[in-house]
């Protein structure tokens, strides 16, 4: 089977996962990113991770079992954009940020960053409205919600 993803380890101790190609829920032509075959690789290590990305998307079903292991993963994951991250590809690059909202919610526990993950849920803009923005806040995203 020729793969679309390959890992690396780096020098830090880290591995780095490249993921290049179409993602889907099985493969037909032997190239694809399929979550079973992702998971095997996956769960060989527990060291810290960089996915780097160059996907034109694929099945969305998949990429959203690909999220959810990157996001139970035991170590850190960190994830990086290289060319493009289209469609499906886009919901594993998502697992960057929930994780670093789950973090944020530590210390902006009243904001409730780990169930809207920053997103501008009716929740998240009042609570914004009635204690302010926070240092984390984007300024493009507060200013719709502020004089």
């Amino acid at each position: 089977m020729k793969k679309f993803w390959n890992w690396i380890h780096n020098e830090a101790g880290g591995r780095v996962l490249r993921l290049e190609g179409p993602i889907d829920d099985e493969s037909f032509w032997g190239d694809e990113v399929t979550p079973k075959a992702f998971r095997e690789e996956l769960n060989a290590g527990t060291e810290d991770i960089t996915v780097w990305i160059n996907s034109p998307g694929g099945n969305v079903f998949a990429a959203a079992e690909i999220y959810t292991m990157l996001r139970d993963y035991p170590g850190a994951v960190t994830v990086k954009i290289d060319a493009i991250a289209a469609s499906a590809a886009s919901v594993i690059a998502k697992v960057t940020r929930d994780r670093l909202m789950i973090q944020y919610d530590e210390v902006f526990p009243e904001y409730g960053f780990k169930d809207h993950k920053g997103y501008g849920s009716a929740a998240h803009i009042e609570v914004l409205k009635r204690l302010g923005p926070t240092p984390i806040h984007r300024q493009t995203f507060i200013k719709n919600f502020f004089d």
